[in-house]
């Protein structure tokens, strides 16, 4: 049995490499001989055994001006895998996230009547429109969803998703702790993201701010150590860009700490992240966080001209915030975002003792919202039963 998944983002990368090790699993139960794994992803999927014949990750990215310079890149990426896909004819394409370019595969794989099983699937209840939703839903795939809201909304449109939860909480099932009020020296996560436009535009005020934040009083108040800063390296190749930056940023006491490993989540009293999935694992690990995010000006521009109302509409943009409905998390976004802005909300989280409860009771709330776990092997079980649906039929 071949099984083709298509991760374009570290996050993705991850997802798959998680549902690859629940696949072979259910599959040894199901006495399934040899399952094969092929695809597009990254070092994760890589490790658990996936046949990577493309891996795009460095090429991850949002906006409207960004992109461009990817698209040969991408376009060759899609004849390959359009070419493979027509070739091979795998069992299953199991695409994860990555909407863009995973929405051009499942047209493909559709067209070959090759069944789809999306993984982390378009976030069109969301972000998108219902027009958009519709279309997907007409090409019948078939869909899990990680939020209950998304199956409220696509079961309102006359579909049967299947709600599994989000397979994050797996991924964090060890790190669900409740932070203590932290006290001086405070341990200090930063998580500057995983695309090339966050290491550009983010990335650098993340330092900046974290040096700032080594140099207040109310940091160092009768110790003689400033706050150990701990630096995510989401990607290896990001290893030397960011060893410069803390350096031209005036960064005292820092460490690079390769990936997102459990003991780095379980030290830090407050992170400053690059809003995206991060954040949300953040939160799940008790982690007290200010999340920044800035596009490149002409990017920021068109987005705020095409889709300003529904951002505005939707009132924020890390996902705890969103998953919530309200401001938990301070989050600041292109102008808001500045050194002094973002100092001020960490002192404030490291310091306030109600500030840091009041935090700590909305991410028990959000731990609630998404389950208790097993989502990865649902979602094995589920495409396993798929195929033997559509082997019947």
């Amino acid at each position: 049995m071949r099984f083709f998944l298509s991760a374009g983002e570290i996050s993705g990368d991850r997802y798959g490499a998680a549902l690859v090790s629940a696949l072979k699993h259910v599959a040894s139960q199901r006495a399934v001989s040899e399952p094969r794994f092929v695809g597009m992803g990254g070092h994760h999927m890589r490790a658990v055994g996936v046949d990577l014949k493309w891996d795009v990750s460095d090429m991850s990215t949002i906006g409207f001006i960004e992109p461009l310079k990817y698209i040969p890149r991408f376009w060759r990426t899609y004849r390959e895998i359009k070419a493979y896909l027509t070739e091979t004819r795998p069992d299953i394409v199991i695409p994860i996230d990555f909407q863009g370019f995973n929405m051009a595969i499942c047209r493909v794989a559709v067209s070959l009547g090759i069944p789809v099983f999306y993984y982390i699937g378009p976030q069109f209840w969301q972000w998108g429109k219902a027009s958009q939703a519709k279309a997907y839903l007409a090409m019948n795939c078939r869909t899990v969803t990680i939020f209950e809201e998304e199956q409220a909304y696509y079961r309102n449109m006359g579909a049967t998703p299947v709600y599994i939860g989000h397979p994050l909480v797996d991924l964090l099932r060890d790190h669900h702790a409740h932070k203590a009020m932290p006290k001086a020296p405070f341990d200090l996560g930063l998580f500057p993201g995983s695309r090339p436009q966050e290491m550009a535009h983010t990335a650098p005020l993340l330092f900046a701010a974290a040096a700032a934040l080594q140099r207040q009083p109310s940091c160092n108040e009768n110790v003689t150590q400033v706050p150990t800063v701990s630096i995510s390296v989401s990607n290896p190749r990001y290893t030397a860009p960011l060893s410069a930056l803390a350096a031209t940023s005036g960064l005292q006491n820092y460490r690079l700490v390769p990936g997102v490993p459990g003991e780095l989540l379980s030290k830090c009293d407050l992170a400053l992240a690059t809003s995206g999935t991060m954040t949300l694992e953040l939160a799940l690990s008790g982690v007290p966080l200010v999340s920044v995010y800035r596009f490149h000006p002409i990017s920021y521009r068109i987005a705020k001209w095409l889709i300003g109302k529904k951002i505005k509409a939707m009132g924020h943009f890390s996902l705890p915030n969103l998953m919530l409905k309200t401001r938990l998390v301070p989050e600041f976004l292109q102008e808001e975002a500045s050194v002094a802005a973002i100092v001020a909300a960490a002192e404030n989280l490291l310091t306030n003792r109600d500030a840091h409860a009041t935090i700590q009771t909305g991410y028990a709330k959000l731990r609630e919202r998404l389950g208790s776990g097993g989502a990865t092997m649902r979602a094995a079980n589920e495409i396993f039963q798929y195929l033997q649906f559509r082997n019947k039929g």
